[in-house]
């Protein structure tokens, strides 16, 4: 079992038992093998693509066993990481809008289109 928690500023510790861990490797692993399909749009993959290389290994984790482990419930989420799921959806609500607004930016300086 793993024990994360951020580095720095406040975050509450999440226990990743080895299941949880491989369910969330295999969905990681998808995840990469779908960001080489043509038939993406280019802000799919991008946001694909840093999500897998830029977000820190918490908030990753997090958010890759809300859509493949917990079937999008912040409660049963919280059961399988030992936090409540108030910190789930906080955890959550900061890292879609962190990759949101990293990849609308990152969109608009580059000239990439939706």
């Amino acid at each position: 079992m793993d024990i994360l928690k951020k580095s720095r500023g406040k975050s509450v510790a999440i226990k990743i038992d080895d299941d949880i861990r491989a369910q969330i490797k295999a969905f990681k692993d998808r995840l990469i093998e779908m960001s080489e399909y043509d038939e993406l749009r280019d802000i799919d993959i991008k946001t694909i693509q840093f999500i897998i290389n830029e977000l820190d290994e918490y908030d990753r984790n997090i958010l890759i066993a809300f859509y493949a482990v917990a079937d999008q419930s912040p409660s049963k989420l919280g059961r399988m990481l030992g936090v409540s799921p108030n910190n789930i959806i906080y955890q959550l609500k900061k890292i879609q809008t962190y990759v949101r607004n990293r990849i609308d930016n990152d969109s608009n300086n580059s000239g990439v289109s939706n």
